[in-house]
């Protein structure tokens, strides 16, 4: 996000005559970034570290500030930077050798606005001048923006003049200003392409599309959260519609949200039957694998723009912007919806990220009246959705081949059959999941377009005030019952018990939900099964805790039985239920609803923290026969801990939350010796976390394990054994 907004800051420092070197002539950052970054970030995320590292030998300091979103009003519209340059800043924090001192990270664009970025950056450089006022860097920061609008009007008079001549063609690249604008990172494509004799521009530098042009895309640009994937698509629409204007569309191998702004930039451009170019980046430093793909390219739009030309001279009319194809090609959207009205009448599937708490959360639906199923994960299944995966984070591919694969088992009604989807604002892929899945169901034809996409919350509240309290109670339980099967089987004396024995609890508990009473009898009957195994000792095998992306850590399938292998080698499996997980980041999204100004939300969740320990206390006195049960959580200072990171209460996401999860786990249970994280394949909050992997083991104290499973099948979790073989000696001596 720095390459955009360079000439701005390069202008803010001069006005206060402080000299600059920028990492532009860094020329082997990517190189250098992937064996610094921790890492398989995408090329541009590589280059950051190249750079940081770069520049703290040349520099007195380092300017790296945060850019989470817009500085806009408070809107549910507002636009997030992606997740890996939300994160950037902590990243860079994390190059190793880096004095930290000599990192400036102001929190510049955020939810709290342009004012507490001007404070933000006033307080970062007094390090560097003790002297300047606040004056003096609010005034050099106002002229060095007015400067860099007038550079960028300049651009766009510019392009006005050359839009102007109907006599040729000329190129637009879109794509993000770090792949586009850098000279390190984009292969000389801009270089290219002037050679070959054609004008070509920045997509920056269009004019704004017609807002009635925007109308019927307003639903898929409202879903894009991300600023740089909705100028994609913007740039895309102009281009479309616009005669003599053919994009160039710039990403880099593994930036999981252009995966997404790629199907859809595809769409508009097709829609419109008009040709384009897409280059996908990698690291390696040579233009000539594309040189060949750009030369067919510029021959293909010139025939297209030449056709265009007879066809409006045979018109006798000036060229025009071009005519869409039927409406059919457009994005379709209609049936993801928001209202539990149309939920009426129809099956309801789920996805399985958690047979235990899954299972129950089906079962707190079906009491309300929602014919409710949960999705049956299989290897096959998983491996069969990779057909359609171009990158994207793995569960929407699975997810959207269960529910299909569901349909036809079971022989459903396309048209009368939903899929459970969660609404979020996240920067990460999980906001596009609904739009992609609907995509992937319209693709796949058969009557399966016609299964439709209902948003819900994680809360349930959506529902109805009792489904919100039983999706509490389906998340403790279920947390419970994993607990307490992850306690008691490594030290089981008949193989299997526990795993018959859970599997017969978890239906007693789940058919006492969807009844509506008898959920404290069935428990309690439940809590005996678990009693009555029998069992040699208990507690002391070498702890091992579960942390990552909430799709993968607890799901049997898909991790390849990870707990399963961990007590296959001397460990026992430490599990944080969704409850007690809930307690340890309630503050930190306490305090950003605040800064947010959701004061309702904040409120809420604050008074729910107080009441659910008094909820649980009747159900934690019958865990308590079988297992140790902490009904309050570990204060944490939120701050404080994120701190440690270089982390922000601003921020959000699963980064975040693994965060604080390790560090209260660590303070919370000394016998904790491993932190295995397991993560899907393209999860960008999973490869932050990676990232900062040897810094939580700094803080805690604790070695951390990093598993990614990529949904071919083959076996990820080899890299834990020699740990748990190196853990088990202590214990057995």
């Amino acid at each position: 996000y720095m390459a955009e907004e360079l000439p701005l800051w390069q202008k803010f420092f001069d006005l206060l005559s402080i000299r600059t070197v920028t990492g532009e002539q860094c020329r082997e950052a990517v190189k250098r970034g992937k064996s610094l970054a921790g890492a398989e970030f995408c090329a541009p995320m590589a280059a950051m570290y190249g750079q940081i590292e770069y520049l703290a030998a040349r520099a007195d300091f380092v300017f790296m500030p945060f850019y989470l979103q817009e500085n806009r009003t408070r809107d549910s519209g507002r636009k997030q930077y992606c997740y890996y340059s939300q994160y950037a800043a902590s990243l860079a924090a994390r190059v190793p050798g880096l004095d930290q001192a000599k990192l400036l990270t102001p929190m510049l664009k955020s939810i709290r606005g342009r004012g507490y970025g001007l404070r933000q950056l006033f307080q970062a450089l007094q390090q560097v001048r003790p002297s300047l006022t606040y004056g003096a860097v609010s005034s050099a920061y106002r002229a060095a923006t007015r400067f860099f609008r007038a550079r960028q009007e300049a651009a766009r008079s510019l392009y006005r003049q050359e839009a102007a001549r109907s006599d040729r063609f000329h190129i637009v690249l879109a794509g993000r200003p770090y792949t586009v604008l850098a000279d390190s990172m984009n292969n000389d494509i801009p270089g290219i392409i002037a050679r070959l004799g054609i004008k070509v521009f920045y997509s920056g530098d269009l004019p704004a599309v017609d807002p009635a042009a925007l109308q019927p895309f307003r639903p898929l640009f409202d879903a894009f959260q991300w600023v740089y994937a909705s100028r994609i698509l913007q740039a895309a629409l102009y281009a479309a519609r616009t005669e003599g204007v053919y994009p160039v569309l710039m990403t880099s191998f593994k930036c999981s949200p252009d995966s997404f702004t790629i199907e859809y930039f595809k769409q508009i451009m097709d829609h419109y039957g008009k040709p384009y170019l897409i280059l996908q980046l990698d690291e390696h430093d040579s233009s000539l694998g594309y040189e060949t793909r750009i030369e067919a390219a510029v021959r293909t739009f010139a025939n297209h723009f030449q056709s265009a030309q007879s066809r409006a001279n045979a018109r006798s009319q000036q060229p025009r912007p071009q005519q869409p194809r039927p409406l059919s090609l457009l994005p379709d959207h209609s049936g993801i919806t928001a209202d539990k009205a149309k939920l009426r009448g129809k099956t309801l599937l789920f996805p399985n990220w958690d047979s235990l708490i899954c299972r129950l959360l089906v079962a707190n639906l079906r009491a309300q009246g929602i014919d409710a199923r949960l999705l049956e994960e299989t290897p096959e299944y998983i491996r069969q959705s990779m057909s359609h995966n171009t990158g994207q984070c793995i569960p929407l591919n699975i997810i959207a081949q269960e529910a299909m694969e569901y349909v036809q088992k079971y022989d459903l009604d396309p048209a009368q059959t939903a899929l459970w989807m969660c609404k979020s604002a996240l920067a990460c892929n999980f906001c596009m999941f609904p739009y992609q899945i609907k995509n992937i169901f319209k693709a796949a034809g058969n009557g399966m377009e016609k299964i439709g996409v209902y948003l819900g919350t994680i809360a349930f509240f959506d529902i109805s005030i009792p489904a919100g309290v039983g999706a509490y109670f389906a998340s403790y339980l279920g947390g419970m019952l994993r607990k307490a099967a992850c306690a008691i089987r490594p030290y089981e004396l008949r193989p299997g018990e526990t795993d018959r024995v859970t599997a017969e609890a978890l239906e007693l508990i789940a058919q006492a939900m969807e009844k509506g009473s008898g959920l404290e009898e069935s428990v309690s009957r439940a809590v005996d099964l678990f009693a009555a195994i029998k069992r040699t000792g208990g507690g002391e095998r070498p702890r091992v805790a579960l942390f990552g992306d909430i799709y993968t850590r607890y799901n049997d399938v898909i991790n390849q039985d990870l707990i399963k292998l961990i007590e296959a080698n001397g460990g026992e499996v430490v599990i944080t239920p969704q409850s007690e997980f809930y307690k340890i980041v309630a503050d930190a999204y306490i305090h950003k609803w605040i800064y947010e100004g959701s004061y309702p939300k904040a409120a809420a969740v604050k008074v729910l923290m107080k009441i659910i320990p008094a909820v649980e206390k009747k159900f934690n006195r019958i865990f308590k026969r079988i297992i140790p049960v902490n009904g309050e959580a570990l204060p944490l200072d939120t701050a404080e801990v994120l701190a440690k990171y270089r982390v922000r209460c601003e921020h959000s996401g699963e980064s975040v939350d693994n965060l604080l999860k390790t560090y209260a786990l660590a303070a919370g249970d000394p016998r904790i010796t491993l932190f295995v994280q397991a993560s899907p394949a393209f999860c960008c909050p999973s490869l932050v976390t990676q990232a900062m992997s040897r810094r939580i083991e700094a803080v805690t104290g604790i070695p951390v394990v990093s598993i990614e499973y990529d949904g071919s099948g083959s076996y990820k979790n080899d890299p834990v054994i020699p740990y748990l073989k190196l853990l088990a000696q202590p214990a057995a001596n």
